[in-house]
């Protein structure tokens, strides 16, 4: 993929205007430092993994995500990097998510911007920050599990895997899911089957946790701002590498604890119109998936 197509042209395009300045660029920078620090990352020099997490009013399950990457990426070359936005104005007396990183964390890559530049937007300015030719896009409500990542970025090994996601479950330990589906009205539904293969091609999986190459993920534009602040962007994107021939997969011996469920009601406020977006641009190929399924 040496060369961006017209549509990975138009969505980095859009998403520099977006952004207002190359990603690279935005927030402020620096390693969290604390002092006896209950939560120590050694970021590796010369990083084969990054991990980038974007907060947005995010509150302490950012400290329980961190605390089992710290857990489960010792010994292992890789960086963690935290992208924090400006919090929602009902939370503005809590406690940001950069006050809390920089008084409970060591070795944390900590990114501040100075607005919301929504899901999307966050994880392109994370990701171009990363240093690491794998990146894994995590959100700060999940919890990786021991041996979580390995059997990620091993399948991405096959050149024809675009997006490696683990199986996700609840807090309780429950199943949440193994992957998405998507109907002809672009309705998604989760797979809650456990796979029957140990990677396993699916149409879509949230993007709760993602591994990826970042050269894939920049050549291809990263998450489209059209659907700022938030939801469809991953399905979006997951279609757009499959269109470029690179399958979206989720591993079986790769668990994430994901703790969904919070703050539905803005979830449908954003959710609806970006489905609507989402629908208009895939009408075509949604229609071919149902004729397909």
């Amino acid at each position: 993929m040496a060369v961006m197509d017209a549509v990975a042209a138009d969505v980095r395009a859009r998403m520099l205007d977006h952004l207002g300045g190359l990603p690279a660029e935005i927030g402020t920078a620096t390693i969290t430092a604390a002092r006896s620090a209950p939560i120590v990352l050694s970021p590796a020099a010369q990083a084969a993994v990054s991990v980038v997490t974007v907060t947005y009013g995010t509150g302490p399950i950012v400290l329980e995500c961190l605390a089992a990457l710290a857990a489960t990426l010792a010994g292992v070359d890789a960086e963690v990097i935290v992208v924090d936005q400006p919090p929602p104005r009902s939370r503005d007396r809590a406690l940001p998510t950069a006050a809390r990183l920089r008084l409970a964390t060591a070795g944390v890559r900590l990114v501040v911007t100075d607005r919301n530049y929504g899901f999307g937007g966050g994880n392109t300015v994370g990701v171009a920050h990363a240093k690491a030719p794998h990146v894994v896009l995590l959100n700060p409500d999940a919890v990786v599990r021991p041996g979580w990542l390995e059997p990620l970025v091993a399948a991405l090994d096959d050149p024809a895997v675009g997006i490696a996601a683990p199986v996700l479950l609840n807090p309780d330990g429950s199943f949440q899911e193994a992957g998405q589906t998507l109907n002809r009205k672009g309705g998604t539904a989760p797979i809650t089957e456990r796979p029957s293969t140990p990677v396993t091609e699916v149409t879509y999986a949230s993007a709760a946790c993602w591994a990826l190459r970042r050269a894939e993920y920049e050549q291809l534009g990263g998450f489209d701002p059209r659907y700022h602040p938030a939801y469809f962007e991953d399905v979006d994107l997951a279609l757009r590498y499959a269109r470029r021939e690179l399958r979206s997969v989720v591993v079986a011996a790769s668990e994430v604890v994901h703790h969904a469920g919070t703050g539905a009601r803005q979830r449908t406020a954003w959710a609806a119109p970006q489905h609507a977006i989402f629908r208009a641009r895939w009408a075509t190929e949604l229609v071919g998936m149902a004729a397909r399924g």
